[in-house]
């Protein structure tokens, strides 16, 4: 699957919509939804399905309510940073002095919440930050995996 989305060019997309090339106050976490149609997988970004998300750099608030599309087998999403960097200014307490790359425990439980929602127990999680691209399913943070960028530049 990860391979699919690096050719579809979705990493390099999400990766330019957080503006990590800009200064650390005017990034945004951004993501979607990984759908499994007859044509393959297809990717459709959290703001085009129409729900109410607040961005900012230190995350991705969804309404009390959200609708996972049908046939969503996976979810996208930035951490708008680089290992090392102080994310304190923008997430304040949430925030790390030295950022450390990979998915977090509030990821997991995210998954979570989409993976009871969809009964969807193959659901996997992708997360792209500036060291590259980490993964994980149903297991969670041990079964979570790490790769060098492939299909964006950070």
């Amino acid at each position: 699957m990860i391979d699919h989305l690096g050719e579809l060019g979705i990493f390099q997309l999400l990766w330019e919509h957080s503006n990590t090339t800009s200064d650390i106050e005017d990034r945004t976490e951004r993501g979607g939804w990984i759908i499994e149609t007859s044509q393959g997988l297809q990717f459709q970004s959290f703001h085009e399905t129409g729900e109410n998300l607040e961005y900012s750099a230190c995350g991705i608030a969804p309404p009390d309510s959200f609708i996972v599309p049908i046939n969503t087998v996976g979810m996208i999403h930035t951490h708008p940073f680089f290992p090392g960097e102080d994310t304190t200014p923008v997430c304040g307490e949430d925030g790390e002095e030295e950022y450390e790359p990979g998915l977090s425990e509030d990821d997991y439980w995210s998954m979570i919440t989409i993976i009871e929602a969809t009964s969807n127990f193959n659901f996997t999680s992708y997360l792209i930050d500036g060291a590259g691209i980490s993964t994980m399913g149903l297991m969670g943070l041990a079964s979570a995996q790490s790769f060098e960028p492939c299909g964006y530049n950070p």
